[in-house]
């Protein structure tokens, strides 16, 4: 069984156990993307990330087994990035058990979306399909497109092809009572 919480801010000693999970977990999609391969996460981000208060996290056994950034990005809209499963247990159902507890904790809130960003190559890599659909199965809509070289110059021109950076958003329904 999974269990996930919201990591307490007093708790940025997991940052040494977070970042390389994170960092694991998206290196397959980084060698598909880029040219020049870099840590996604330092410690120090992620120590800043628990201090801010935006990082849910999922145990199994007592071992950390994937991680999700979640923050308030309006008065009804919600973000989350860097959800992250390592490979070494990928396709167990954490992510999902992630985002099932994401939208719980969006809905809780009073929000009325969540968004997330994810990068889109012009020719499509396996991994970044395989989280489009995973994305799309789930209820998240496409909402608009722009280069990801407009979004972060410095990391875009590492690109092994043209890039775009897709906002998608699922509407969350209210809490039941």
């Amino acid at each position: 069984m999974t269990d996930v919480r919201q990591i307490d801010p007093t708790e940025g000693a997991l940052a040494e156990v977070i970042a390389p999970l994170i960092n694991r977990a998206y290196a397959l999609a980084q060698e598909q993307l880029f040219t020049q391969l870099t840590p996604r996460v330092s410690e120090e981000s992620v120590r800043e990330i628990i201090a801010d208060g935006e990082l849910l996290l999922a145990e199994r056994g007592g071992v950390v087994v994937g991680v999700v950034q979640f923050r308030q990005l309006a008065e009804r809209v919600g973000f989350f990035g860097m959800l992250a499963v390592p490979p070494e247990v990928a396709s167990t159902g954490i992510a999902r058990e992630l985002l099932i507890s994401l939208e719980s904790e969006a809905a809780r809130r009073g929000l009325h979306s969540l968004e997330l960003d994810l990068l889109q190559p012009e020719s499509p890599t396996p991994h970044q399909t395989r989280l489009r659909e995973w994305y799309e199965r789930r209820g998240f809509v496409a909402q608009w497109t722009r280069p990801f070289s407009d979004v972060e110059p410095g990391a875009a021109r590492f690109l092994r092809q043209p890039t775009d950076l897709t906002r998608f958003a699922k509407t969350i329904p209210g809490p039941v009572s």
